[in-house]
């Protein structure tokens, strides 16, 4: 994982290493077709805490995670650099050898007391065509965004392609991206509403 700059109150958000893979894995199947393999089971590794303060050091981060890595938006109430992240099930075990271990769930993560950051996730590919035609009409999903909430213009935000973008069979063309997570930082990561 990266070191990252320290400044107090600034945003943060953690950063868990698994020890398998996570995310999606793309190949052709028998019939010609792209076939996709999902993972998002975190069931042991590790976790730290980084300090995000700009969009920029956030983008550095994103560009240097590996398929065993992901972000969580909040932060362990309490670790040490030999602090084990696992299921319930797994964590159970775990602490009865002796091992501190805690759980990717809110008994064990909350959100800062200080700036932070908002995930906004979007995917229109189960949007009905009535909602797809309204966000076209208003100039796409940035310009909707925008007018529900305007400061978002002068905000910080780092926006991520879905990890489906640009995946397409050999001798095609790609089809448009339209998906995203979209990273947010606000002034209170535990009140979002009052950004």
């Amino acid at each position: 994982m990266l070191e990252t700059l320290l400044e107090k109150d600034t945003a943060t958000l953690s950063a868990l290493r698994n020890k398998s893979w996570m995310g999606k894995k793309f190949y052709i199947g028998k019939d010609g077709s792209i076939q996709k393999q999902s993972n998002g089971l975190f069931t042991d590794g590790v976790v730290k805490t980084l300090e995000m303060p700009t969009s920029a050091h956030l983008a550095k981060l994103v560009k240097h995670l590996k398929c065993t890595d992901a972000l969580c938006l909040g932060s362990p109430y309490a670790t040490t650099s030999k602090t084990k992240v696992s299921t319930r099930q797994r964590s159970a075990l775990i602490k009865d050898m002796g091992a501190p271990c805690i759980t990717r769930t809110k008994d064990d993560f909350g959100f800062p007391d200080n700036e932070g950051w908002l995930l906004i996730d979007f995917d229109d590919k189960d949007l009905p065509e009535p909602i797809k035609e309204k966000l076209f009409a208003v100039g796409g999903i940035y310009e909707a965004l925008r007018r529900l909430w305007p400061e978002l213009e002068c905000g910080d935000f780092l926006i991520k392609p879905s990890s489906s973008a640009g995946v397409h069979l050999p001798d095609t063309e790609p089809t448009a991206a339209s998906g995203f997570h979209m990273f947010v930082r606000i002034n209170d990561a535990r009140n979002p509403a009052d950004t």
